[in-house]
Parts: structure tokens; sequence; C-alpha cells
């Protein structure tokens, strides 16, 4: 992997910890990794240099075809975002 180290996550994650971002960065030091949210989207990336970025609908499927040699990391912490009311609704019954 060339290029300097990033690290793309999103800001509606509601049970993001430090812990779960940690091991993101940790696995990305040697690879691309990929973390899918609940709906097939993509809530982070990590990687080094260049990456093909293609989010919407179905975004995983699309960003691991451009980095099939990713490491996928499937967390709760950092699977369940709220851009849709239904996640949103999902989110608040967490908490109830």
């Amino acid at each position: 992997m060339r290029g300097a180290p990033w690290l793309v996550i999103h800001a509606d994650l509601p049970l993001v910890t430090s812990d779960a971002i940690a091991a993101v960065a940790d696995a990305s030091q040697s690879t691309t990794v990929l973390v899918p949210s609940y709906d097939g989207g993509t809530t982070v990336i990590a990687s080094r240099g260049t990456f093909p970025f293609s989010y919407g609908v179905g975004s995983f499927q699309r960003h691991y075809a451009s980095a099939p040699n990713a490491t996928i990391i499937v967390s709760p912490e950092l699977s369940i975002d709220i851009d849709t009311e239904h996640g949103l609704e999902f989110v608040r019954e967490l908490f109830e």
C-alpha cells in the first residue's frame, strides 16, 4: 500500500466507540478496511493513497469490488447508522 494513511468515518453512527475506531485504524496499517452498514452501505473506510469512493444504496458491494483484498470489519458499533427513518427508529428502540 502506498500513500498517506486516512480514515473516513461517517458522523451518523450513534453507537461508535473509540475501541471500534482503534480496531479499524490498527487493521488499516497493512490493508484497506471496509465496514458495512446494516443495510448494505459503507460506514467506514480506511486505506492509503487513492480509493474509488462510491456511496449510496449498495455501496459496500461496490467498495468491496474495488478492493477485493480488503479486511472487512463487521461491528455493531460501526454498522448501525441513522441515515434513514428506519435506522433512526431502530436506534430509538435500543435506548428505550
